[in-house]
C-alpha cells in the first residue's frame, strides 16, 4: 500500500496530532559512513595529491 520494499527506510511525520509514515528520501547525511575508506585514518593530503595527479593526466598537463 505504501510502495515500500523490504529493508527500505521510512520517515515518520507528525502534523496536527496525526502520525504519517512515508518512504524516507535518500540524503547525503544518511549515506555517511556507507563506504569504508581504504586506510584509517584517512590521509587527506595524499587523497588530494592523487586527485590532482589524476586530473592533470586527464587534461594533459602536469601536477603542480
Amino acid at each position: 500500500m505504501l510502495g515500500l520494499e523490504p529493508n527500505k527506510q521510512v520517515a515518520f511525520e507528525i502534523e496536527a496530532g496525526e502520525v504519517r509514515i512515508k518512504a524516507a528520501r535518500a540524503t547525503l547525511e544518511a549515506a555517511y559512513g556507507a563506504v569504508k575508506p581504504l586506510t584509517r585514518p584517512e590521509d587527506f593530503e595524499r587523497i588530494a595529491q592523487i586527485a590532482q595527479e589524476e586530473h592533470a593526466q586527464q587534461v594533459g598537463g602536469t601536477p603542480g
